[in-house]
């Protein structure tokens, strides 16, 4: 008896334990209408799933967690679960000790606004925070003291930030985007982009601090993110620029791989006595560190800034890489062909895993947010050797030393490990001798860029620039970079660059179709990428619609050191 009395009681301390599902639902029909009502009733390990719509007022904004290893996930998506805070608090607050257990996932969180993390603040918390639209949101300054984290705000925490869009949150102080402070952070395929950090006057001038990123005392690992559009602003008296458009940090210790920064104003990286260690990324204006490059992206839409006179506002992009092999297309949901291909495609780190790209993938992870997922642009055949480990497009005698440098040594993606046991041994080596001497690119091409109409400047007609030294060209590796600013009918639905190579003369022609008649030009900055081409001298010669010849240049091409 008493044996049946002890396993009774078991059981009945046993029953409130067994993780729950709890629904959440504002018309009525499920277990709770609002959220916190839900977490008030949850136990470790319950889950609540919360049903489409958009969720307002006191129990749906300022969320407290209460430290509980729970998940709060939204049923179909962060596009179709919006939590909007109306800007009379935050989304969400974890301030009593959760752990990596204690999971957001799901949710746009939008209209936030507090002193400390717009949408989202943690406070000696470690929480998980992925697949969220982060945006909109904005941290103000309060009395003396500037605001922090437009978007999320970490101080004495350690959370997983991944899979992410942060956008279009702002800050006056630091951090437009994400603030830490003391904390440690994991930042993994995140998009952070159109964040502000904007200056602030209080007895002395103080410009923005870090539009996406800013940090102090930290440790913060950033892999395969894209950051791009984010601006650091000054104030007008003086006019001070902003520190770290990008990322700005103070006394810390960050890790950036396989992670592109492009297109960030006024820099891309402010260090300001912080240790970065660059590796495998694209960073505007160049950085050093093994596998680093310096070339346009490629992406499908880059979003920008549409400036007013008044006020501006960012317009968002598609940061997918373009491929001819095929990119995913949300809209369609369906793979489409460009006709080019981004160089950040097989140009993260060759010893990371691949994740979930699809094939063909090179056998090698891509930069940027869509690395190692399954919305990863695909690779064309023979783009980039797995043995190009400083991704200059051939294998040689720099990418031997590179291998040699991690030889017998054990750890996670080390770039010579190329079969990626975790281990850099003879295995690798004889994949690595299979590639020796082999161009990852076997036909020079032309990626390029066109900007934004500007119908105010007039630069190319109104100066008479039509010679040599209207376009500029810089050599890096194997490749040329072109600049120009092409002049073109602002009625044009379609502008584009085309390259043709003949022996040693290389032709450009910027080529404008025109639907119709329209009385009105306008500038259009233009960027491009050639090649990869042989170590030779070579005639660059450009064209365009309205003048025609433009102009020529030299351009030499050394063999590699």
């Amino acid at each position: 008896m008493k044996k049946l009395i002890f396993a009774f009681t078991c059981l009945l301390f046993a029953i409130p334990c067994r993780a729950r599902i709890i629904t959440v639902d504002d018309d009525g029909s499920a277990d709770f209408s609002n959220i916190q009502a839900a977490i008030n009733d949850s136990n470790e390990g319950d889950t609540i799933v919360v049903a489409d719509g958009t969720y307002t007022g006191p129990n749906n904004r300022d969320i407290d967690f209460k430290g509980k290893a729970i998940t709060v996930r939204s049923q179909n998506g962060p596009e179709n679960c919006v939590i909007n805070c109306q800007r009379s608090g935050r989304g969400f607050y974890f301030h009593s000790g959760e752990t990596a257990q204690s999971i957001l996932s799901g949710f746009t969180v939008m209209n936030g606004l507090a002193a400390v993390g717009g949408a989202i603040a943690c406070q000696g918390s470690s929480p998980t925070i992925v697949s969220n639209i982060i945006k909109e949101n904005e941290a103000f300054m309060e009395g003396e003291i500037p605001g922090f984290g437009g978007g999320l705000y970490f101080r004495f925490s350690s959370a997983l930030v991944a899979d992410n869009l942060i956008t279009k949150n702002k800050v006056t102080g630091r951090g437009g985007g994400l603030f830490s402070d003391q904390s440690e952070q994991i930042l993994l395929n995140n998009i952070i982009t159109g964040n502000a950090a904007n200056g602030y006057i209080y007895i002395f001038s103080s410009p923005g601090w870090g539009g996406g990123i800013s940090c102090q005392r930290s440790t913060i690992m950033i892999t395969n993110n894209t950051m791009s559009g984010n601006r650091a602003n000054g104030i007008s008296v003086p006019p001070y620029s902003g520190w770290g458009g990008g990322i700005q940090c103070g006394d810390s210790h960050l890790y950036v791989a396989n992670t592109i920064l492009w297109n960030n104003s006024p820099d891309e990286i402010n260090p300001s006595g912080t240790t970065f260690e660059v590796s495998y990324s694209n960073i505007a204006g160049g950085w050093v560190g093994i596998g680093n490059i310096v070339a346009d992206p490629c992406f499908v839409e880059p979003g920008y800034w549409n400036h007013y006179p008044l006020d501006d506002f960012w317009v968002s992009g598609d940061y997918h890489l373009k491929s001819q092999a095929g990119r995913w297309e949300p809209a369609s949901q369906t793979w489409v062909l460009d006709d080019v291909t981004s160089p950040c495609i097989d140009a993260g780190n060759p010893g990371c895993p691949l994740g979930d790209e699809p094939s063909p993938n090179g056998n090698r992870i891509n930069m940027g947010a869509y690395g190692g997922t399954a919305e990863a642009s695909k690779s064309p055949a023979n783009f980039r050797s797995i043995a190009d480990l400083t991704n200059d497009w051939v294998v040689d005698s720099n990418d031997l030393r590179v291998f040699v440098d991690y030889w017998l040594r054990t750890g996670e993606c080390m770039p010579s490990d190329l079969n990626r046991s975790q281990s850099v041994d003879f295995n690798d080596f004889a994949i690595f001798g299979l590639q020796w001497s082999y161009p990852s690119a076997l036909e020079p091409g032309i990626t390029y860029q066109i900007e934004k109409c500007n119908p105010n400047s007039f630069r190319s007609l109104a100066t008479g620039q039509g010679t040599e030294t209207r376009f500029s060209v810089t050599v890096e590796g194997s490749y040329i970079h072109f600049e120009d600013m092409m002049v073109a009918n602002c009625c044009t639905d379609k502008l584009g660059l085309e390259m043709t190579v003949e022996d040693n003369l290389i032709t450009i022609y910027e080529i404008e179709y025109i639907p119709g008649v329209c009385f009105c030009i306008c500038d259009y900055p233009v960027t491009a990428i050639l090649g990869p081409f042989e170590p030779d001298a070579y005639t660059l010669e450009v064209y365009e619609y309205h003048d025609g010849f433009i102009g020529s240049t030299t351009v030499v091409i050394d063999p590699p050191q």
